[in-house]
């Protein structure tokens, strides 16, 4: 395996465009999914990993380079982090590391080892979301009850509903719709991308 060279000016630059549009969906997204009725809203990050997809392999066609999903990790842990939920903020940003390097396995530029890199970041988001009711349950509702960041209508569905068994079914879900949403991307490469001269 060849190593690839390290980020240039240029590739800077277009990570930093993909990291924000990536960032900005991701985060429009869940605020819209927030919605979702009952049960429905447990699998809003997979839904996010389903329809994110297509731009983080456009990403990494632009960007083959190592620190592509480290530099989405911690800007997505950022956002977290300001909107106080640290433990997400901490899981995605391992993540990033983790993903980068499983691309790597691929030299960034193998499509099994990418959807296979893209499946590791969507699920550290997803486990970063969930694991803290799983950990600390009372402390951490509590906590976000006294916020005011969520009703408690919506805590009581995670409450309620966060079973063992869910929690295996919501994991599951991600990892299925993150190999979609990473497969839909690379059909959409050749389908529409190349032919427009994007990819």
């Amino acid at each position: 395996m060849n190593k690839r060279p390290s980020l240039d000016v240029r590739d800077s630059i277009t990570l930093g465009i993909f990291t924000a549009l990536a960032l900005m969906l991701n985060m429009l997204l869940l605020a819209t999914l927030h919605f979702l009725p009952g049960t429905l809203v447990l699998f809003k990050e997979a839904v996010v990993a389903l329809v994110t997809g297509p731009v983080y392999v456009l990403m990494l066609i632009k960007v083959p380079r190592r620190g592509a999903f480290t530099a989405n990790g911690l800007a997505t842990a950022v956002a977290f982090m300001l909107t106080g939920f640290f433990t997400v903020s901490l899981v995605v940003a391992v993540g990033g590391i983790l993903a980068d390097a499983v691309a790597a396995t691929g030299d960034f530029r193998r499509p099994w080892s990418n959807v296979a890199a893209y499946v590791v970041f969507r699920v550290a988001q997803a486990v970063g979301t969930y694991i803290p009711f799983y950990l600390w349950a009372d402390s951490f509702v509590g906590d976000l009850a006294a916020s005011g960041k969520v009703n408690q209508e919506f805590l009581d569905i995670f409450v309620n509903n966060l079973s063992p068994a869910m929690g295996a079914a919501i994991l599951l879900a991600n990892v299925v719709a993150a190999c979609l949403g990473g497969i839909m991307g690379y059909r959409m490469l050749d389908r529409h991308f190349r032919r427009a001269g994007i990819a």
